[in-house]
């Protein structure tokens, strides 16, 4: 189907795409932590809610310093639309420029780059021309 072959998607369920949130859900899930629920964080925005104000989880603003980051963050995108992505590797110089690899779904590939200018995530490969980093959630520790 071209839709599958556009959109790198798991149908997750007959009809259902596998969504950008349900990737963090089931990542966060399969690693034991408690609380994500794909019923009550689908959408991107109530995911960011979920990660500001539930304890043992935070949410981390924009310009918080890559170093600051670690493999299994999540990384909110808004502008036309919202996005997720989970960080899977960091790579950057002491100068502070490099890029996050990310792992995805619903999106046009299945791992994406983040630039990294200056020890800031700047934007992602493939959606920088509709979304801008909003912060990043993680779990506490």
């Amino acid at each position: 189907c071209l839709e599958s072959l556009l959109f790198h998607n798991k149908r997750d369920e007959q009809g259902l795409y596998y969504w950008c949130t349900l990737i963090v859900v089931d990542a966060y899930n399969k690693a034991g932590f408690t609380g994500l629920t794909r019923a009550a964080l689908a959408g991107v925005l109530a995911m960011k809610s979920f990660f500001a104000n539930t304890s043992g989880y935070q949410l981390l603003p924009s310009d918080t310093l890559v170093e600051q980051l670690r493999p299994g963050d999540v990384i909110f995108f808004e502008g036309n639309g919202q996005h997720t992505s989970l960080v899977k590797s960091i790579d950057v110089s002491q100068a502070g420029n490099g890029v996050i690899r990310t792992y995805e779904s619903n999106n046009v590939v299945t791992e994406d780059v983040v630039s990294v200018q200056n020890h800031q995530a700047t934007t992602a490969q493939t959606t920088a021309k509709i979304y801008v980093i909003s912060g990043f959630g993680r779990v506490k520790g």
